[in-house]
């Protein structure tokens, strides 16, 4: 299997695992109105895809646009805009780590936190401008969107604090594909 079959393959298994992790996070979420929390492994997924692939592993967020406005009542062309526009800026945080390995994020507790804080507060951040910019307030939709996500934050960092360890999960698919065919050679 080549480079690109492999990544095609691994990106639309992601693709569908966020997918399923949002539908049921959305779908508990109203299930469950009075729990005061709102749990999905989506953006969990999307950073391991990011990891694994880099800019391109953000277009895993997009599965989460899809399963939220699935479950969206008044859909309306701003709310896909807001969606579509915050979900995508995570392809930003592979950028702004590039100086950094993957295998020095994952390794270093403390960058491996700022990745995964930052993937988040980019969706958060975005979010509340672009619905600013639609006209709704600013501080108020980043503190509902902070308090709406922030178990999902912290249930994924401690998940992918205990998966970082798994040899082969959390690495450079591009490079561990190379070192694998040179091994085999």
């Amino acid at each position: 299997m080549s480079l690109n079959e492999y990544k095609r393959l691994d990106l639309t298994l992601m693709l569908v695992l966020a997918f399923v992790a949002e539908i049921m996070g959305q779908y508990l979420h109203i299930k469950l109105p009075g729990a005061g929390f709102y749990l999905s492994f989506s953006m969990m997924i999307t950073i391991i895809a990011m990891l694994r692939w880099g800019v391109v592993g953000g277009i895993v967020s997009i599965s989460t646009v899809v399963a939220t406005l699935i479950f969206t009542p008044e859909l309306r062309v701003s709310i896909v805009v807001i969606h579509l526009l915050s979900y995508s800026s995570v392809m930003l945080i592979p950028i702004i780590f590039r100086k950094r390995s993957v295998y020095e994020i994952v390794s270093t507790t403390w960058r491996f936190m700022l990745y995964i804080v930052t993937t988040f507060g980019i969706v958060m951040v975005v979010y509340s401008i672009v619905a600013s910019l639609m006209g709704y307030p600013f501080l108020e939709i980043l503190v509902l969107i902070f308090s709406r996500q922030l178990f999902s934050l912290l249930m994924s960092y401690i998940v992918l604090l205990i998966i970082r360890h798994q040899k082969e999960l959390l690495v450079d698919m591009t490079i561990y594909f190379n070192e694998d065919k040179e091994t085999k050679k």
